[in-house]
């Protein structure tokens, strides 16, 4: 018993995820090196690379926002 006692202890001071999960409780993988989050919420991330990812993206999110706006409810 001692054995998994000390187990629980050492999970407990690892660092987590900490994200919240489908079911509500926390995420329990270990976060990215440099990261907070595990790959799965966004530890990888980084975001578009180039100018040109940038710019079609804002005009992709424009468009959106302008659809939505005239959409009726």
């Amino acid at each position: 018993m001692e054995k998994a006692e000390g187990l629980a202890t050492r999970l407990d001071r690892c660092r987590r995820c900490g994200a919240k999960t489908r079911k509500g409780s926390p995420c329990q993988c270990k976060p990215e090196p440099g990261q907070d989050r595990c790959k799965l919420h966004g530890g990888k991330s980084t975001g578009p690379k180039t100018e040109a990812i940038r710019e079609s993206n804002r005009r992709r999110a424009q468009a959106r926002r302008e659809a939505l706006q005239l959409a009726p409810l």
